[in-house]
């Protein structure tokens, strides 16, 4: 299977190449190098006799600039390798990569390799990864995989023009259960503004939609540990803006409540002493379920507005937001202290206005413009859908998520009989999703209506405008599948369907990927087209989705066949991956079959 040294081919065919052999492919933490500010380095990974890491300066670069990579390995015994070195961005493509093949170590020798690499001007912004791999000369066996050296920023619009954004805390600004957190729907909502920011921190994380995924949200951390390490973080990153919600650990693990405010009131001052010129945005922490914990956070809140009140008394760059006010109990995880996804949405609208305000933008204007449906798929009238096909609309702006629902967002037969569904609504896309529990029926017609009209149940956005009116259409499914049997491995069975399954190039077809999990957990989902002559012409991953044990979902991409396409069978192939672009878990080489004309 492995016919080029593309780094996707080697990603998808390690675990198949390397058979019961195969090396274990491990993830670093990328953290910042306190001794000098802008460089960011990983902590070095060790696997296969071999050690690597790297360091990036500057971890933040505007196209057009470059940045210097300095890559170091080490080996333990004396040998010869190729070493591979790519960045990839924001969504897992590849944007560059550096090869170094026949370089001999001595045994317990360090190399160093500087690569520098002149931004795009039209690269988009987002975390940057840069990634190592050992292999045998001449593109031979894998022996070692670094996924996550280390990473950098590149600009949206030049550096000077963002607004920096620090989000300090714990779990809850990390995104525990929702990786991204409300930094995922407060991103949206700077977007939609037409706000530049930039969110700042030593962690990585959040979904690949989520392309500014820095932050300071460190789980399972007190006050105290916070007030440790700001010091570096403040000379390290120098924010404009600080979101501080923190004290929720204190409350769980019963640390010293007593002097809880206290150590509040002097991590603000530690802020505002390093940098005067940011403003500190405090909130209250949410509310938590059961005795004695919920107390005990109404207790700390309480005196939270009196520590930021005397801090603006002195006039000190600092402002209040009551998070506790917004979190109802049906925000709540089920553990019933985290947030679930409505909850992490309501902490981005308090936020929103609160940085406005802290910025001296005023809070946002009224928003009284309704939503509109901007695309759609399968297309009004289309013939030739896949049986396996997912209904999608994409929304000209953020939606109230809990008015995109069953009732509201529906897929019926031609009998007028619901069809069952899974539904999924991703504010940063602004795109909901239906994914039919069974396959579709052969030769037949189907009728979407997304509700919307003065009355309830209807679609909403986050401002409560509705949509004009319901937005109707229908298409027909193909009279055979495109989709081959279900394959089966490694604890997952997938198979794809396209529609239509015959494409003239230069025109657009769907792909619908559907994955089985047997097991719980999350993965990276790989959907990758063939051309007849085996080179790969289109890629779409979508990183950290998580799976009950038994879930069945699809992935849907549109696929546009490029005008000078050549004509005949594409296959359209799946891979599991671990999150990250991790292990290879599963790899089915004919998912599907799409038939390019002219």
């Amino acid at each position: 299977m492995l016919t080029s040294p593309v780094v996707a081919v080697v990603r998808r065919c390690t675990a198949r190449r390397l058979g019961a052999a195969a090396l274990s492919i491990f993830v670093g933490v990328v953290a910042l190098t306190a001794a000098t500010p802008g460089v960011v380095r990983a902590q070095p990974i060790t696997a296969g006799g071999l050690t690597t890491d790297a360091a990036v300066q500057p971890s933040l670069v505007a196209p057009g600039a470059s940045v210097t990579i300095t890559v170091t390995a080490r080996s333990d015994v004396a040998t010869s390798v190729l070493l591979d070195v790519e960045i990839s961005n924001a969504v897992g493509a590849l944007v560059h990569q550096k090869v170094y093949d026949n370089q001999a170590f001595t045994a317990g020798q360090i190399r160093s390799y500087a690569i520098s690499w002149t931004v795009p001007a039209a690269e988009p912004a987002g975390t940057h990864t840069v990634r190592i791999g050992v292999f045998g000369v001449g593109w031979g066996a894998l022996r070692h995989w670094n996924n996550s050296a280390t990473a950098f920023n590149v600009a949206a619009g030049g550096i000077d023009e963002r607004t920096s954004v620090m989000p300090l805390g714990d779990s809850l600004t990390d995104g525990y259960n929702i990786p991204g957190g409300y930094r995922i729907d407060l991103a949206a909502q700077f977007a939609a503004a037409g706000m530049a920011t930039d969110f700042v921190g030593s962690l990585i994380n959040g979904p690949a939609t989520l392309t500014d995924r820095e932050h300071e949200g460190h789980s399972g951390w007190r006050i105290d540990q916070i007030s440790a390490s700001i010091g570096g973080w403040m000379n390290a990153y120098q924010p404009d803006v600080v979101l501080l919600m923190i004290g929720t650990n204190d409350v769980v693990q019963d640390y010293q409540l007593a002097t809880a405010p206290d150590r509040l009131s002097s991590l603000i001052d530690q802020i505002v002493v390093l940098a005067p010129a940011t403003h500190v945005i405090v909130s209250s922490i949410p509310r938590i379920g059961g005795s004695p914990n919920s107390e005990r956070v109404q207790a700390y809140n309480a005196t939270v507005p009196g520590i930021v009140g005397g801090k603006v008394a002195a006039g000190k760059r600092v402002s209040f937001v009551d998070a506790y006010a917004v979190i109802g109990a049906g925000d709540l995880h089920t553990d019933y202290t985290h947030l679930n996804a409505s909850g992490y949405s309501k902490l981005a609208n308090a936020w929103y206005p609160a940085v406005r305000t802290a910025l001296g933008l005023g809070g946002p204007s009224p928003d009284t413009v309704p939503p509109t449906v901007t695309t759609v798929s399968p297309l009004s009238g289309a013939t030739g859908v896949g049986a396996m096909s997912n209904v999608v609309a994409t929304f000209s702006e953020p939606l109230a998520a809990a008015t995109m629902n069953s009732t509201t967002f529906e897929l019926r037969t031609s009998a007028g009989a619901v069809v069952a569904a899974t539904l999924a609504y991703d504010a940063t896309t602004k795109v909901a999703t239906l994914d039919p529990t069974n396959s579709l029926a052969a030769a037949s017609t189907y009728t979407v209506r997304l509700k919307g009209g003065p009355s309830d149940p209807r679609v909403t956005d986050v401002a409560g405008n509705s949509l004009a009116a319901d937005v109707v259409w229908s298409f027909t499914t193909s009279v055979g599948g495109s989709s081959a049997p279900g394959y089966t491995s490694g604890g997952y069975t997938t198979t794809a369907g396209a529609g239509p399954t015959t494409v003239v190039a230069g025109q657009t077809t769907q792909i619908d990927a559907s994955v089985t999990s047997a097991s719980a957990g999350s993965v990276l989902v790989d959907v990758e087209v063939y051309s007849p002559t085996g080179g790969k012409v289109f890629q779409k991953a979508w990183d950290q989705q998580t799976f009950t044990a038994g879930q069945r979902r699809t992935f849907t991409t549109p696929w546009t066949v490029p005008s000078s396409a050549a004509t005949g069978q594409y296959v359209v192939r799946i891979g599991i991956f671990t999150p990250g672009w991790g292990t290879c878990r599963h790899w089915n080489g004919s998912a599907a079959q799409v038939t390019v004309t002219r």
